[in-house]
């Protein structure tokens, strides 16, 4: 059965999930989907600002004639609660320091981002839902709490799909029925 309105509306999307990413292309049941990571308590947020709206108008009318719209930037960020080998391999450059103290294991981190180009599938952790978005631009920053824990914070840009074998939606939402 299909959802109506009213039941679509009551599958809310959890603050946090589960983060999987993908090679652009064709999603099918085949798609290698990597889960990466889960998103701290909380920090998950996905947004879509205002868009702009542009009136063309002519001298002989006082209402516009046309209205050109365009969509808001759209953005997700999230904290990551990691900052082992393979999250910072995914945002930075890194190496094998010079010193490692025995006993432990160490990475060097420079500081200049690498941008990720990926699909991305968010798999809330309240509910069957999953959120794919098809072309994101991801980036990530290493930040510190005030409880004194190191985490990696994310941002994405979701860019204009389409493209030759890629999907044709920026995104997907998917539910369970």
């Amino acid at each position: 059965m299909a959802d109506t309105a009213m039941t679509q509306a009551l599958k809310v999307l959890a603050k946090t999930g589960k983060i999987y990413l993908a090679d652009r292309g064709t999603i099918t049941e085949n798609t290698a989907w990597m889960e990466y990571f889960m998103t701290t308590e909380n920090t998950l947020n996905i947004d879509q600002a205002e868009g702009t709206t542009q009136d063309i108008r002519t001298d002989q009318k006082t209402a516009p004639v046309s209205t050109i719209r365009t969509a808001g930037e759209f953005t997700i960020s999230f904290d990551v609660p990691s900052v082992d080998s393979v999250v910072l391999a995914l945002f930075f450059n890194t190496s094998t320091p010079s010193y490692t103290p025995s006993g432990y294991t160490s990475i060097g981190v420079g500081t200049e981002m690498k941008t990720l180009n990926k699909m991305m599938k968010i798999n809330f952790t309240n509910n069957d839902s999953d959120a794919i978005f098809t072309n994101v631009d991801l980036v990530g920053v290493v930040t510190k709490s005030s409880d004194g824990a190191f985490s990696i914070r994310v941002t994405g840009t979701v860019l204009a799909a389409g493209g030759v074998g890629m999907e044709a939606e920026e995104m997907i939402f998917v539910h369970k029925d």
